[in-house]
């Protein structure tokens, strides 16, 4: 018996190009890829729920850091509105004295009864305390306008830093500092070394690098800022329930 084994040959023969390809490439990808990378692969859904929680978590931290912000903002602004009120001056002026009253080691609340005591200092002046009259009169600083109205108290704290800041005599300019601006008038010294003009420069300096509100807006916006503090937490828990209902319900 005779056969073609040539015909055999031919119709046993069959293409193994597909698989030789899938598996070259399987290899690749297992040699390129690093372990942590394939586990993703092989289990996406762990990877997503780890980038979910990693994103998440940052939100959280960003959420947070924008509360404070808000909460530290809307402290400073009421602080200074209510201490200027209680001092009886503009929140512009309390503004323009904090930053050398910082570089002093000095807090809003000393430069805050600074001007009260300074306020009573020249009503009692008014109203003819001979002592107060005296202090001033030493140290040439006026605290009645030509037309014998009380001077604002911001123009007569910038004469007293000029004329505290030139006096030699220590022991004096304490005693005068003291009489005119209580208890605190001894630290204010320590802002007065180059008078006036130091002080106001330094606060120039200080905006241009804060950038901060003007100060015309900051009685505006002190109120308006502590309103936002407290509804921030009011929406900042609206935002958890938001945020976790539907994941309850998907667990339900």
């Amino acid at each position: 018996m005779s056969f073609d084994a040539g015909s055999i040959t031919g119709g046993m023969t069959f293409d193994i190009s597909q698989y030789t390809r899938g598996m070259m490439q399987a290899t690749s990808i297992a040699q390129v890829f690093p372990a942590t990378v394939t586990a993703f692969i092989a289990n996406p859904l762990l990877g997503v729920a780890s980038l979910a929680k990693s994103v998440a978590h940052g939100v959280v931290e960003a959420m947070h850091w924008i509360g404070e912000a808000v909460a530290a903002t809307a402290d400073k602004y009421e602080a200074i509105g209510e201490a200027a009120y209680a001092a009886g001056v503009k929140i512009s002026l309390l503004r323009e004295v904090m930053p050398m009253a910082k570089l002093k080691d000095m807090g809003l609340e000393d430069v805050g009864m600074t001007f009260m005591f300074l306020n009573r200092s020249i009503s009692e002046a008014m109203d003819g305390m001979q002592p107060k009259i005296d202090a001033f009169h030493r140290l040439g600083v006026a605290f009645t306008e030509s037309d014998g109205a009380a001077r604002d108290a911001g123009a007569v704290f910038y004469d007293l830093a000029d004329a505290l800041g030139k006096m030699g005599n220590a022991p004096l300019r304490t005693a005068l500092a003291m009489d005119l601006m209580g208890r605190s008038g001894n630290r204010n010294i320590l802002m007065f070394q180059d008078g006036a003009r130091g002080i106001r420069e330094y606060a120039a300096r200080m905006k241009e690098l804060g950038a901060g509100l003007d100060a015309g807006k900051m009685s505006e916006y002190g109120e308006k800022f502590k309103i936002v503090e407290q509804g921030w937490a009011a929406l900042w828990t609206g935002i958890k329930e938001s945020m976790a209902g539907p994941i309850l319900e998907a667990i339900g």
